[in-house]
């Protein structure tokens, strides 16, 4: 969101100095140097369309940004969904165990009880964990811009 704004900023601060600029440049061209002359009429009217393509452009950019900007409050509403839904996938057991425990280790169970885990075990949950962090990732990646 921060990006955006600093961006919407940006556009909004100099993308108005060169039409201000080019609209000088073409008044002293006019006025002073060429008169009223066919070439005088004929640059002040291609820098004139120049110009107005420039403000069209810079009011085009504008809209896109206002259009990103209301866009942004629905994307995390999206991540927290798909969120929910790859860690539906693993239980809390499951969670526990890649984040706690290591390759052989003795963990304690819910009574009290010494629970082994073997090393292949520990590694497939490791893993289920790391591959739901990885698409969740790829999903953000590729659907939030």
């Amino acid at each position: 969101m921060e990006r955006i704004n600093k961006a919407f900023l940006k556009a909004k601060r100099n993308n108005l100095i060169p039409v201000l600029i080019m609209l000088g440049v073409i008044y002293i061209l006019y006025f002073s140097i060429i008169e009223y002359t066919l070439t005088g009429i004929i640059i002040c009217s291609v820098g004139l369309v120049l110009v107005l393509f420039i403000i069209t452009m810079n009011i085009m950019y504008n809209f896109k940004l206002l259009s990103l900007r209301k866009q942004i409050p629905s994307e995390p509403e999206k991540v927290h969904g798909k969120l929910v839904e790859l860690l539906s996938k693993i239980d809390k057991s499951n969670a526990r165990y890649a984040s706690n425990a290591k390759s052989g280790s003795v963990m304690r169970g819910g009574l009290g009880t010494t629970v082994r885990i073997k090393k292949e075990e520990n590694m497939l949950k490791r893993n289920k964990v790391a591959g739901i962090i990885y698409e969740l990732n790829l999903y953000i990646k590729n659907n939030i811009k």
